[in-house]
């Protein structure tokens, strides 16, 4: 048998010295690493490493900081390199950040350095984020009575979000979860409508509302422009659809 001898190569982050037991057939070969503390160390390859992530769908402009897991837990080599099937699509710092910039579908690769078998890969699915939404037929002015349905737009047009309505003021103006306005008295009155999922992507349509409700002449059930008034004997009840006049004779005595 040959004697050992021993050789100092170069590891990528780290000085390595391997130790040989040279026999006739070369089998026993062992391996050893300069550690940080100055120290030689027995050399443990990375058999594996693992992406944690399971969500898949994202959006563009989102950021998602990928957790990985090396075995052996104490495996030497615990630098990794990250790369993106499609840099169109998404990027990928050595940290394993990855960033969203296009619509489309992307693969990020990880691997072990010097450990060609220790890799992995996670796809993403990257959609267009809802940017905008506007009430397209807008108005500013209503009457008391009047019924309106606000038309949404979205952008982009194929996204789908569930929107919400909201009013300022429900004594002047209530709003349904589909849209529909009905105004109930004179005032100013603001209508809202937001995304759930994103809160801060709203818009608003301020109304004016003339005129006055039938509640708010006495609750007398006369309509609200009416005017009493007694004229050459006569009572006279002038509303906004009908003019009634109510004559009262007085016999004449004998």
């Amino acid at each position: 048998m040959l004697e050992s001898n021993k050789a100092v190569a170069p590891v990528r982050g780290n000085v390595c010295l391997f130790t040989t037991a040279i026999a006739a057939d070369f089998k026993d070969v062992s391996f050893k690493y300069l550690n940080e503390n100055g120290e030689y160390s027995n050399f443990v390859p990375a058999d594996s490493v693992t992406i944690a992530e399971t969500a898949t769908e994202v959006y563009i402009g989102d950021k998602v900081a990928l957790n990985t897991t090396i075995l052996p837990e104490n495996a030497t080599t615990r630098e990794l390199i990250f790369s993106s099937s499609d840099l169109s699509v998404a990027i990928v710092s050595q940290k394993g950040e990855v960033t969203f910039i296009n619509e489309g579908t992307v693969t990020i690769s990880v691997s072990v350095l010097d450990a060609e078998e220790a890799t992995d890969t996670i796809t993403f699915n990257v959609a267009a984020k809802l940017s905008k939404i506007e009430i397209s037929n807008k108005i500013t002015s209503a009457n008391v009575g009047d019924i309106f349905t606000c038309k949404v737009n979205i952008v982009p047009g194929d996204y789908v979000t569930e929107l919400e309505f909201t009013s300022t003021d429900p004594d002047i103006a209530t709003v349904t979860a589909d849209g529909k306005v009905t105004f109930h008295k004179s005032g100013t009155v603001t209508i809202k409508v937001r995304s759930k999922e994103f809160a801060g992507i709203v818009d608003t349509m301020t109304v004016t509302v003339a005129g006055e409700s039938s509640a708010d002449n006495g609750g007398d059930g006369l309509p609200a422009a009416a005017v009493i008034g007694i004229v050459c004997g006569a009572v006279v009840l002038v509303g906004a659809a009908a003019i009634v006049t109510v004559m009262i004779v007085k016999r004449r005595k004998k």
